[in-house]
């Protein structure tokens, strides 16, 4: 008796891994599936060259936007930080691999 008791726990122990291996395969599945339509769902933006040879962006709601050949900014830093950010340049802002960009950063 005590045998076929072991018996049937252990089937029953079989049939419990099988089924989480199942749920987990399931949420799995649908996770891949959800993010494969997200990523259907991006559309890259669609590019025209300006009369200035800059490249125009259009997004898909139709907003166009130019990306300048070089691009100046300043970060700003708090008061008393050891170091302090005057200026930043990066040329040329758009690049391929294989392409050299320069970034410059002026700190003291």
């Amino acid at each position: 008796m005590a045998s076929k008791s072991k018996f049937y726990l252990s089937i029953l122990g079989i049939m419990i891994i099988f089924l989480v291996v199942l749920i987990v395969a399931k949420g799995l599945y649908f996770s891949a599936k959800t993010i494969k339509s997200e990523q259907s769902e991006i559309t890259p933006p669609l590019t025209q060259t300006a009369t200035s040879g800059e490249e125009v962006y259009t997004n898909a709601s139709g907003h166009k936007w130019t990306l300048p050949a070089k691009a100046d900014f300043t970060v700003s830093t708090p008061p008393g930080a050891p170091i302090t950010f005057l200026e930043g340049k990066i040329e040329p802002l758009k690049v391929h691999p294989g392409d050299i960009q320069h970034m410059r950063i002026v700190v003291i």
